[in-house]
């Protein structure tokens, strides 16, 4: 009876440092960040950057929801990238 009130201890005692292990691997960092898509360029960034054409684009490839957020996002930094020369 001892000998297994000891293993269920010991069973006990690694549970509880196992998952403290596997809570300790968690990024607690990026939980609190705004997805990067969410991104506000300022406006002499986008100065020049055709909105209505990069919507119809977005659209015309199919692009809804947060999907359609990430394309315009990804139109916008292409074209900024490309503006100020950046690789």
């Amino acid at each position: 009876m001892k000998k297994m009130q000891k293993s269920i201890k010991l069973f006990v005692i690694a549970l509880i440092v196992a998952c403290q292990a596997s809570y300790a691997q968690t990024n607690k960092t990026l939980e609190n960040q705004p997805p990067k898509h969410a991104y506000i360029f300022t406006a002499d960034s986008l100065a020049g950057f055709d909105e209505k054409a990069a919507r119809d684009r977005a659209i015309s490839s199919g692009l809804y929801g947060e999907e359609y957020k990430v394309g315009m996002f990804l139109f916008k930094r292409e074209f900024v990238n490309s503006k100020y020369g950046i690789t």
